[in-house]
């Protein structure tokens, strides 16, 4: 019986333990969230992810009309080059090789 601790340290442990227990409760009082803030930042967070999935389908739908801007404004700029060519060159190659037809019938007259 000598190394049994006496009923009053029993007591005085357990005066201890049951304050460093409440030390600990208040601890995690203080780092717990309560559950209505909990739902709240859930409500949040599916708030803004929502958001964001409506704004990423938008962006898509975005780019793809402006590839579909950019095709078109290819095709356009092609058709314009040869609208310039049939307009600008072509007309230019005929008056020069009238010019040309007409020198060459003009030497050959005066001889």
């Amino acid at each position: 019986m000598p190394n049994e601790p006496s009923l009053g340290e029993v007591v005085r442990r357990l005066d201890r333990m049951e304050a460093r227990l409440e030390e600990l409760v208040r601890e995690m009082g203080l780092r717990v969230v309560s559950a209505e803030l909990y739902a709240r930042d859930q409500r949040e967070l599916e708030r803004r992810f929502t958001e964001l999935e409506r704004d990423l389908a938008q962006e898509r739908a975005d780019r793809e009309t402006a590839i579909r801007e950019l095709k078109t404004q290819q095709v356009q700029q092609g058709t314009n080059w040869r609208q310039a060519v049939y307009a600008g060159i072509l007309p230019t190659l005929f008056i020069l090789l009238t010019l040309g037809v007409q020198i060459w019938l003009a030497s050959r007259g005066t001889r």
